[in-house]
């Protein structure tokens, strides 16, 4: 029987799950309803794809997994997403939820 020998938090991938889930609820709000149904102004005014694309690469450029500060911020920022994404479920809009995203070793 395998036994796992270590769990580490992705937080990395925690973000990216995050960031796309909440574009997707996002862009599918903006093509059934419009931009005035969104509750962020700069969203409104730029887009879904715009904004989520610049947090997705600047995220990708800069997050280190094995920093304490990246998983503190991406438990925050996986907590914001999932109730931003919540906010869509009266307008049936979500496609899918944040997770928080582990790695378990095994032997």
């Amino acid at each position: 029987m395998e036994e796992v020998v270590g769990v580490a938090f992705l937080a990395c991938v925690t973000i990216a799950t995050s960031l796309v889930a909440d574009w997707q609820a996002t862009n599918r709000l903006f093509s059934h309803y419009g931009p005035q149904y969104e509750a962020n102004p700069i969203i409104r005014t730029i887009g879904p794809s715009p904004y989520f694309g610049v947090l997705t690469v600047a995220t990708a450029l800069t997050c280190r997994e094995n920093d304490p500060g990246w998983a503190v911020a991406a438990v925050v920022l996986w907590a914001v997403q999932t109730w931003a994404v919540s906010t869509h479920e009266p307008y049936r809009t979500v496609v899918s939820y944040p997770v928080l995203v582990f790695h378990g070793r095994w032997r």
